[in-house]
């Protein structure tokens, strides 16, 4: 299962690539480093809490961790309240810089999101222009309006929104194993084994559901298109030859 889900991941993978032009690959690069950032301030904030809370409940047996016994001498400069007062805004400064980040690799999905829709349709409809033209008067028009404008749209703000959202829970999901497989290793691996069981019966449970709903979103968008294309039209010829 495992083989097979990367291996897709990959094909889809290079399918992206594929659609992205030099500049949007740089971005995309670019969201992966600001991913990479959080989740190494996501990582310190979490390994944080746990330190900071042995501090404030219970600052004798916080010295003796075998860590911080090794700088004893540093700490015993600073009286408890001041350790807890560093300690905290340590702590927000850390969570604040993540949030920040955070909303900025909102802000650079949406601006990537945008510009890969846009040049999508762009293709698309480049595409559809220079076809065969029995092919284009052998379909309905709504078809390729549906295509150039829902499907690219779908395709941006759905399949690739949810590669980058999956992209970023996948790293946050690793560092916070590896830090928990450094401190609690029986745990770690514990929890690694119910979240890919888990895993595993969703994705065979919703893979074909997901198809499925796929293929009835497209027919009933395309439907849509129709009719609305279809009536703009019939207005027209009531309104030329007055039938109304």
């Amino acid at each position: 299962f495992l083989a097979e889900f990367i291996f897709k991941m990959i094909k889809y993978f290079k399918q992206f690539l594929d659609l992205c032009t030099i500049k949007q690959k740089n971005q995309f690069v670019f969201i992966v480093f600001l991913m990479l950032s959080g989740t190494i301030m996501e990582t310190v904030g979490i390994g944080l809490v746990v330190p900071i809370f042995s501090l404030i409940l219970d600052f004798d047996r916080f010295k003796t961790n075998t860590f911080i016994s090794n700088y004893s001498d540093f700490f015993d400069n600073f009286s408890y309240e001041t350790l807890v007062s560093f300690s905290l805004i340590f702590l927000i400064i850390v969570f604040l810089i993540k949030n920040l980040i955070l909303i900025y690799i909102a802000y650079q999905n949406s601006k990537f999101l945008n510009s890969l829709k846009a040049d999508i349709e762009k293709k698309l409809f480049i595409k559809y222009l220079n076809q065969d033209y029995l092919l284009y008067v052998s379909k309905n028009s709504a078809q390729f309006v549906s295509s150039i404008i829902s499907e690219a749209r779908s395709y941006a703000g759905n399949i690739i929104l949810s590669f980058l959202t999956l992209t970023n829970e996948i790293l946050v999901l690793t560092a916070i194993l590896s830090l928990l497989i450094y401190l609690e290793p029986k745990s770690a691996l514990f929890v690694l084994s119910s979240i890919g069981i888990i895993f595993y019966l969703l994705f065979q449970k919703t893979k074909k559901i997901a198809k499925k709903w796929g293929d009835i979103r497209l027919i009933n968008e395309q439907q849509r298109v129709q009719k609305i294309s279809e009536g703009f039209n019939l207005f027209k010829y009531i309104k030329v030859l007055k039938l109304e």
